[in-house]
């Protein structure tokens, strides 16, 4: 055999190839080896000779995607018209489109209409099934930011992807506002100075689009979250130490708990006609209220 490829998937570190028998170097001109990761840094260490960064896919492959998982038939039924709207949800994320197949596949149109309205109102995750495949792979990410760094460090990068989750979704989130929740929050206390902070904070955040977990945005000085990372991100803090409330386009005050460390209310309707007598949140260290846009 003259050519072979041979492909590793799903790498989380660097490994030595000879280690396990794949045939490397000059000797081996004839092998190709493809590897897989969600860790940009993964390929930098393992001297790739070309990168290819996959971005999240268009709405014609969504579709397909979901489809062909879904095993659904490429005709012009009502349930393939739901299920249109469901791959435009997932907004291009193979995750979530493989994982949202697999637990609509054989449902009814009206189990199609729910999954769509679900995701319409956030609660996607309800489903036991994609609450279980997309938190899965999304909480190994997670904790992998701490890989390599000390305890102190990769609590804070983990902040920093917390604080993204904060802003509304499809929003460019704004770099500096960010750095100044990091610092608000006191993220990397060996870092003394602000500019030092500001420094430690950029770094996370390349970080954290290196790991898959924050994405590129069109505009200079942001970055954005996906929605199902975002959703990920939401269930981390409904419970535990670090607890948020994020809520769009409010109509009413809404039921608050002293536990928040974060709140952040946008678009809050200038209609909203009560409002509580007073509120204590003794742990609270971030506070965004924004009202309705004109």
């Amino acid at each position: 055999v003259n050519k072979i490829l041979v492909i590793v998937d799903d790498l989380w570190e660097e490994f030595k190839l000879e280690s396990i028998g794949i045939p490397f170097g000059d000797d081996h001109k004839g092998c190709k080896i493809l590897l897989t990761t969600r860790h940009q840094q993964v390929c930098t260490k393992m001297n790739c000779r070309k990168e290819i960064q996959l971005g999240i896919l268009s709405e014609d492959e969504a579709w397909v995607l979901l489809r062909d998982k879904a095993g659904l038939e490429d005709d012009c039924s009502t349930l393939n018209d739901v299920a249109k709207e469901v791959a435009g949800e997932c907004k291009g994320l193979p995750l979530a489109i493989v994982m949202v197949a697999k637990a609509l596949k054989g449902e009814s149109l009206d189990g199609w209409r729910a999954a769509n309205q679900r995701f319409k109102d956030s609660r996607h995750l309800d489903n036991e099934e994609v609450l279980r495949g997309v938190l899965r792979p999304l909480k190994l990410s997670y904790d992998y930011l701490k890989k390599g760094n000390n305890q102190i460090t990769g609590n804070d990068i983990q902040m920093c992807f917390l604080l993204c989750s904060l802003f509304p979704e499809d929003y460019g989130i704004p770099i500096e506002m960010l750095i100044m929740c990091g610092i608000g929050v006191g993220s990397f206390p060996n870092a003394y100075s602000i500019e030092d902070k500001r420094n430690e904070i950029g770094i996370a955040l390349k970080k954290l689009q290196k790991s898959g977990l924050l994405l590129e945005s069109d505009y200079a000085g942001t970055i954005r979250m996906h929605d199902v990372v975002r959703d990920f991100a939401h269930w981390l803090t409904s419970t535990g130490v670090n607890r948020f409330m994020v809520k769009d386009k409010l109509k009413e005050w809404p039921h608050m708990v002293e536990s928040y460390t974060a709140i952040a209310l946008w678009n809050c309707s200038s209609n909203i006609k009560k409002f509580p007598d007073k509120v204590e949140f003794s742990k609270l260290k971030i506070l965004f209220l924004h009202g309705e846009l004109e």
